[in-house]
């Protein structure tokens, strides 16, 4: 497997820093991050971007229209959703993973999860 860059954004950079971490070991992956939607997607833009790991729920702009926004404009990215649900909680978490999924993310997973729950869903977008 070429070596493959995967962004994620989050608005927390702990949590950026956790996946990060989460990553590292992972052979031939480049990481990048960013806490702002926008810087985000200039990333995609100016780097060969392979996977996209976005929170749902951030402010500027939320991770479904930020995900509908990729694969408008490069539908070639990969793009993993997570949620938490924030203040709303698990219900609605689940709600914006799947409402992210019918607007043109690969896959979801809800927060909190492990190192190797993360893996098990990014290991097979990085290699489709």
């Amino acid at each position: 497997m070429s070596e493959k860059k995967v962004l994620i954004i989050d608005d927390d950079p702990n949590v950026s820093e956790v996946i990060e971490g989460y990553l590292e070991d992972l052979v031939a992956v480049k990481t990048l991050a960013s806490n702002n939607p926008n810087e985000a997607i200039e990333l995609i833009a100016s780097e060969e971007i392979d996977l996209v790991v976005t929170d749902i729920i951030m402010p500027e702009i939320n991770g479904i229209d930020l995900a509908q926004h990729i694969r408008d404009k490069f539908p070639q990215v990969k793009i993993l959703v997570f949620s938490g649900g924030g203040a709303s909680g698990d219900i609605f978490a689940g709600v914006a993973v799947d409402t992210a999924l019918d607007k043109g993310a690969d896959a979801g997973i809800l927060k909190p999860f492990s190192k190797d729950e993360l893996l098990e869903v990014i290991v097979p977008l990085l290699k489709s």
